[in-house]
């Protein structure tokens, strides 16, 4: 995480495709967990671009391994070929997610969890990338692994739609980094 967000930090200003990526990497993951009748997605953001931006979709719930791969930045994207010679999912690397953290360092995922047989599970966490020393980056990612590790235990999400918006990301805009990026 402290290596790619180093090397993303040191080309967010000078490439031209790099500032503009956080957006398809969003987008191409909704679509990895579309339902089989597709993805909706909905981005909200202030009218200038100057407190945050928000990016909802309404494909298939987390799993806990979505969860945890999301905190730890490992791919949770099929390596195998479909019968057809195809990539069930778009994304190899797992490294795209990371890109949207140019907007912020700082995102709010809200989601519903569900696992095979368990009941669907509303989720709120924080991903913290804005630290440069690899202790600090540690500690932020143990912080975000416990502020979920009571997913069994939360209420019931009884009222699961998945036609509705159920997947947000929200990115605070806090410097001019993130400013310009949105803007681009």
């Amino acid at each position: 995480i402290l290596r790619d967000m180093n090397e993303l930090r040191s080309k967010a200003e000078d490439s031209p495709t790099i500032p503009r990526r956080w957006i398809w990497e969003l987008i191409q993951n909704a679509k990895d967990v579309a339902y089989r009748e597709g993805v909706n997605i909905e981005i909200f953001c202030d009218d200038d671009f100057d407190l945050y931006i928000e990016f909802q979709h309404d494909g298939q719930p987390f799993t806990a391994d979505n969860i945890r791969f999301l905190i730890e930045q490992i791919s949770t994207k099929d390596r195998d070929e479909d019968s057809e010679g195809r990539r069930p999912t778009t994304g190899k690397f797992g490294t795209g997610f990371m890109t949207t953290h140019l907007l912020s360092e700082i995102v709010t995922v809200k989601g519903v969890a569900k696992e095979p047989e368990l009941t669907y599970k509303k989720f709120n966490l924080k991903l913290d990338r804005s630290y440069y020393e690899l202790a600090e980056i540690t500690a932020s990612v143990n912080r975000s692994k416990d502020s979920v590790s009571n997913l069994d235990e939360l209420p019931t999400h009884d009222d699961y739609n998945q036609d509705d918006f159920n997947t947000s990301f929200y990115y605070p805009l806090l410097d001019d980094v993130s400013l310009t990026i949105a803007k681009k």
